[in-house]
């Protein structure tokens, strides 16, 4: 009962990403940050452990997650890394913290 239980909210959480991708603000998450097609060597060293949404989408379609807390974490690792990389008031931090809001809301 309890996987069936997990499977139910990881299936949610696809519901969330579906809902998330459509959204103006979603540009620059949708795929993996190309920081050579961008012009931004800097980002690989400024950030560690890039997230974007097809990979998280990739990890829901392939079991990787075991509870819909990894799934969350991941969604919090793409909106920090925004944080971390665009300065506040930029467009792209922007944009995440308008998306986290969907996400959140």
């Amino acid at each position: 009962a309890e996987d069936l239980l997990v499977e139910q909210q990881l299936k949610f959480c696809m519901n969330i990403l579906n809902k998330l991708k459509r959204n103006q603000n979603a540009g620059p998450f949708l795929k993996p940050v190309d920081a050579v097609a961008l012009g931004i060597p800097d980002y690989p060293e400024k950030i560690k452990h890039p997230m974007d949404i097809s990979t998280v989408r990739k990890k829901l379609e392939t079991n990787a997650y075991k509870s819909p807390e990894e799934f969350h974490a991941d969604m919090n690792l793409m909106f920090n890394n925004c944080y971390t990389y665009n300065a506040p008031g930029s467009v792209v931090h922007e944009m995440g913290r308008n998306l986290q809001k969907v996400y959140e809301s």
